[in-house]
C-alpha cells in the first residue's frame, strides 16, 4: 500500500516545490489549492500525511471527523 501526503496550499509554485522535493525522496504527492479539492482527494485516498497552510486548518480538522483513520492491514 502507498503512504500518499496531500498538500494543500494556495500557491500553486509552492506546490510544485514541494512535490518536486518530496517526490524526489520517494514519497507519492497529491496536492491542491482549494479545500474542495482536498475534500474529493481524501474521499478516495488512503492519505498518511496532509501539509496544510493555517488557512486551511479548520476545514481539515473538521473533515478528519468524517475520514476516520485508516489502519495498515
Amino acid at each position: 500500500m502507498k503512504n500518499y501526503i496531500l498538500i494543500l496550499d494556495t500557491s500553486t509554485r509552492e506546490l510544485r516545490r514541494l512535490r518536486e522535493l518530496l517526490t524526489g525522496e520517494g514519497y507519492d504527492i497529491m496536492t491542491a489549492s482549494e479545500l474542495e479539492t482536498a475534500l474529493l482527494i481524501l474521499a478516495k485516498v488512503p492519505v498518511s500525511l496532509i501539509l496544510c497552510e493555517p488557512v486551511f486548518l479548520k476545514g481539515v480538522l473538521d473533515t478528519k471527523k468524517k475520514f476516520p483513520i485508516r489502519k495498515k492491514k
